[in-house]
């Protein structure tokens, strides 16, 4: 077992209707004993990070809820929903034309039917396929309902946000007042997966093309899941005042994974306290060119069988 020393170091337009006054449930994890003799079921039946789910509608518009709503089923001997399939933004949806903030109302909870997942990257609660696109999660939480795909144990990864190569200006961000967290936790992947190309296209020389540009990520919670944030051919994103922690898993981890991209900016978040039985890296930046990590905590990520651990990495 290893645990880290520690490192520190276009325009939208909002829906008019106003947000339903609910306010949001949340409960901050329990302090887990670091102890080398611990098991990832040990550290997870110590955690007390419980969100109720409320399911439901998702945009802050009426006229938007009445033509997009997603299928959803009744959890059995309960009131909740779950949604069922995946939710698309995208420029073939003629629903997101004039629609560019999407501003949870309460509680999402996703449990997908075995029919809406593939073996490709694209499993996720939230696809974005649009530009200039902002996810304002208002306090409330995106969760994931594994318990059909094995928990811990799961081998189909599902990140609760994706954002598809080559779309530019996409905000993730909780912006309630009070300026409570946003909160996405429960998937067997990412709890945010962006992920671009180098790949260019015939009718243009821009090597950008296919990145994924502009990403801001602002006010959020990403707690148990199997990894944090993952940034991966990226053209300037920033991560600030975000909290990645507890986050569990059977192999590698990464709490932020940041890969061939340019200009990163991570401010003022805290990457602590997240387990693997492998290896588990904090902070992992490789080949990236203009990082900046500022006001940032990586402490006590743990590997608790085999691998190593590490607070803060910067390799080429």
């Amino acid at each position: 077992a290893a645990t880290d020393t520690g490192a520190t170091g276009s325009t939208t337009t909002t829906p008019t209707t106003t947000p339903t006054t609910t306010t949001p449930t949340t409960t901050t994890p329990t302090t887990v004993p670091e102890s080398s003799t611990s098991t990832l079921d040990d550290i997870l039946s110590t955690l007390q990070f419980q969100i109720p789910a409320q399911g439901g509608s998702l945009i802050n518009n009426t006229s938007v809820n009445a033509t997009r709503s997603l299928p959803k089923t009744r959890a059995e001997n309960t009131n909740l929903e779950y949604w069922t399939q995946p939710f698309i933004i995208s420029n073939d949806d003629p629903t997101f034309d004039h629609i560019s903030v999407i501003r949870f109302q309460e509680n999402i909870f996703y449990k997908p039917e075995e029919s809406s997942l593939s073996g490709s990257e694209e499993n996720a609660a939230i696809i974005i396929k649009k530009d200039d696109t902002t996810i304002d999660l208002y306090g409330f939480s995106l969760s994931l309902d594994s318990s059909d795909l094995g928990g811990l144990n799961a081998t189909t990864i599902i990140h609760g946000i994706y954002i598809e190569p080559g779309v530019k200006n996409t905000k993730i961000i909780s912006s309630s007042p009070h300026q409570t967290k946003g909160y996405i936790t429960g998937f067997t992947g990412f709890g945010i997966f962006a992920e671009g190309t180098n790949n260019l296209t015939s009718d243009s020389c821009d090597i950008y093309t296919n990145k994924v540009k502009q990403v801001e990520i602002d006010n959020l919670f990403i707690a148990e899941n199997f990894n944090g944030i993952s940034l991966n051919n990226i053209f300037q994103a920033k991560i600030n005042k975000s909290n990645i922690i507890s986050n569990v898993s059977q192999s590698d981890s990464y709490g932020i994974y940041c890969s061939n991209s340019h200009d990163i900016t991570i401010n003022e978040c805290k990457v602590n306290k997240n387990y693997s039985n492998q290896n588990m890296y904090g902070i992992y930046v490789k080949d990236c060119i203009g990082t900046s990590i500022s006001n940032s905590e990586a402490n006590f990520n743990e590997s608790i069988q085999t691998g190593n651990a590490s607070g803060m990495t910067i390799t080429a």
